[in-house]
């Protein structure tokens, strides 16, 4: 990201603009095994606006200097971080839990891409790119919105963590 979307931080945490498909790929890296629950998952309609709180895995930091664990491993951090996402037109979901309020979702990846009306979306004339949130089990959030304009921050100072989340390259 470029230093004019660097936002001040304190203490170090995270605090980014992205308003492009190359900012929201780091985006998606940075929250890539965010843990969400579903009650954090919120759309203000008037205001245009998807919201949602991840307690989100700090890729972005090494392993703690000078903490193991018992066995010798080592420690990772995980803070609380708000997205908020902007210009929304319109909100889709699928594959999502029928008790989503009650879930923890595993976001895996935030996708961009060009928007492309057709006829029964109409009503999302406006939306010029599409913000795809990728959760496993296969659910989805997909927001249309006019342009790419979404604000991360951490807003908790960070946790000690000994799991390492890891995927399988097959």
């Amino acid at each position: 990201m470029s230093d004019d979307k660097t936002m001040k931080s304190i203490n170090g945490s995270l605090r980014l603009r992205a308003q492009d498909t190359d900012d929201m790929a780091v985006l998606s890296s940075l929250f890539q095994d965010a843990i969400i629950p579903g009650n954090d998952l919120q759309i203000d309609k008037a205001g245009k606006r998807f919201v949602l709180v991840a307690n989100r895995f700090c890729w972005e930091r090494p392993p703690l200097d000078g903490v193991t664990l018992e066995d010798g491993g080592d420690v990772y951090e995980r803070v609380l971080s708000g997205m908020q996402i902007f210009n929304v037109e319109q909100v889709k979901q699928s594959g999502m839990p029928g008790n989503r309020r009650d879930s923890l979702l595993s976001l895996l990846a935030l996708q961009v891409d060009p928007f492309h009306a057709t006829e029964e979306k109409q009503d999302a004339q406006e939306a010029k790119w599409t913000i795809s949130l990728l959760f496993s089990g296969n659910a989805t959030i997909k927001l249309l919105v006019k342009a790419i304009d979404v604000i991360v921050e951490d807003i908790d100072l960070t946790r000690p963590t000994a799991v390492h989340p890891s995927h399988d390259s097959a």
